[in-house]
């Protein structure tokens, strides 16, 4: 299959090149860099509990700035979404933004070193700017998604004997619906008339085999780089020195395994018609991409596409849940349990492994309970919140006293990463699943880049809350703001979110905007 497919090939080697950065540098070393650096900058020694830095004016906790700075790389990766992201909307600019996305990120982790040593602050600066690019590129990556699928199940105009087979059925479904109007049974009802088509459940499994596949194949890329960086980490005693190289090596990986996934995105993706067409759109006025957003988000268009804008806000806070669980627990276990980096990064080893393991099973268990992919995925978040629940239990004193359980020793992040790691892999790839479910087709990058802008909009208010909780408390306390995130969205989930309604509205939504635009032309 993949030798056949460049692009599909490609798009593998593009998602092994990009999740070492989110499962290395930024669910590890960056935070420990960041937090060390300011530890360093306040005169502490290892060891110090309540060490505070300087920092803009202001006596923070060093925990603390390393989660401000996620915050604000957040933030700043949300700004550049809104004003780059329509640009993957046409395949040419979509992958000029990924070449140049991993570019800047990989560059980025290979100056962070030289960089920071002579100017402390730039570390913020360049944690930014490697997060930012990051999220470009998944964007772009994510836009790929939906049209990959549709291609595996023979939707695409050119491929051989499709447009006859898919004309057949959707002839044969016109006809079983026009004989159960009238009150009689069509031959091919059963199959025809339940909530989704023969070909959208096939579509929909596509999806999420492919979605999951992707995300193996990253967490793999992720596990492998893990193993690369234990040497130089354990051969340097996890010191400072040693974090900036498992920085350094990561931008290395980014930017070596880019090289082979761009040659193949390139030559899989179909010929532009025209150097004028390609230059005609995307680049000419981000003041467009602002204003396309706030239309996304009129009255208007949220009542055509309810179900997908539900969606977007249950997954705008489950996304910021998730992700803060992976920065206050690192932190939680560096500051709080006095765990050093080597065995950090085994946690950092154990979880993308297990979520491999999840990415795998999810869908075979799917398969065998005949599950939906929205079933599969509130699963998922109640398994998750799990987590913090077992956190706040620490609070109980009787976990004090017989010095294990609500996270109080150190064993138990391991097991805790297996759980975590076994849940947010599956869960990444389902919300892209049902997602792509309830996007308008031949709309994907835009859709998807309102996905990501949801995500990060206010994937910066986790690690913020969870920091200014750390400055004035605990950062134990940050648990129970995580249990809210997790667990607010599963009603919306479980009783709003109707995915079949909203892929017809999406369908339906694409092809009115096709006759407003043969209207206009007309004109």
């Amino acid at each position: 299959m993949l030798q056949k497919d460049p692009l599909l090939l490609g798009w593998f080697t593009a998602q092994a090149a990009f999740e070492p950065f989110a499962i290395a540098a930024a669910g590890l070393f960056l935070p420990l860099t960041l937090e060390e650096l300011a530890r360093t900058r306040a005169g502490c020694a290892e060891g110090d509990t309540g060490c505070r830095v300087r920092w803009l004016g202001l006596e923070v906790e060093t925990a603390s700035y390393a989660l401000y700075v996620a915050s604000a790389a957040v933030a700043a990766q949300a700004l550049l979404v809104i004003s780059l992201g329509s640009i993957a909307d046409h395949p040419p600019h979509r992958l000029r933004l990924l070449l140049i996305a991993a570019l800047s990120g990989s560059t980025s982790l290979l100056l962070f070193s030289p960089l920071t040593s002579l100017a402390w602050p730039t570390s913020a600066l360049l944690s930014m700017l490697a997060n930012a690019s990051f999220g470009v590129g998944m964007v772009c990556l994510n836009a790929f998604l939906p049209g990959l699928a549709r291609a595996r199940v023979g939707k695409v105009e050119d491929s051989s004997g499709v447009a006859e087979e898919v004309e057949g059925l959707l002839a044969r479904e016109a006809e079983a619906e026009g004989r159960a109007g009238a009150g009689l049974p069509g031959e091919d009802a059963e199959v025809l008339l339940p909530k989704e088509t023969e070909a959208e459940n096939e579509l929909a499994r596509t999806t999420a085999h492919l979605s999951a596949r992707g995300l193996a194949t990253g967490y793999a890329s992720g596990i492998l780089s893990l193993l690369i960086l234990l040497i130089p980490l354990l051969v340097l005693h996890s010191s400072l020195r040693a974090l900036n190289l498992c920085i350094l090596l990561t931008g290395v990986i980014w930017a070596l395994l880019f090289g082979p996934a761009y040659f193949l995105l390139r030559r899989g993706s179909p010929k532009a018609e025209s150097e004028e067409a390609r230059d005609a759109v995307g680049w000419r006025d981000v003041g467009e991409a602002w204003r396309r957003l706030g239309r996304m988000f009129r009255r208007e268009e949220m009542g055509r596409l309810r179900n997908t804008y539900w969606f977007l806000l249950s997954w705008t806070l489950l996304s910021d849940g998730f992700a803060t669980i992976t920065s206050t627990a690192i932190l939680f276990a560096k500051t709080q349990l006095s765990m050093p980096a080597s065995s950090l990064l085994l946690i950092m080893l154990i979880s993308p492994i297990s979520g491999v393991l999840g990415a795998l099973l999810y869908p075979r268990l799917q398969r065998h309970l005949d599950w939906s992919n929205r079933s599969i995925l509130i699963l998922l978040v109640l398994l998750a919140s799990l987590i913090p629940i077992y956190g706040c239990l620490g609070f109980l004193p009787v976990f004090s006293r017989i010095g294990f359980g609500g996270l109080t020793r150190p064993a138990e992040m391991y097991v805790l990463a297996v759980w975590f790691g076994s849940t947010y892999a599956p869960f990444q790839s389902y919300t892209r699943a049902v997602f792509s479910a309830l996007i308008p087709p031949n709309e994907e990058a835009r859709w998807f880049g309102l996905y990501s802008i949801t995500d990060k909009s206010t994937s910066f208010l986790g690690p913020f809350v969870v920091g200014v909780v750390a400055d004035h408390t605990n950062i134990r306390f940050g648990f129970l703001f995580l249990i809210v995130l997790l667990l607010l969205p599963v009603p919306l989930l479980a009783t709003v979110v109707d995915v079949e309604q909203g892929r017809r509205d999406a369908e339906e939504y694409s092809k009115a905007r096709e006759r407003d635009r043969a209207a206009n032309v007309s004109e």
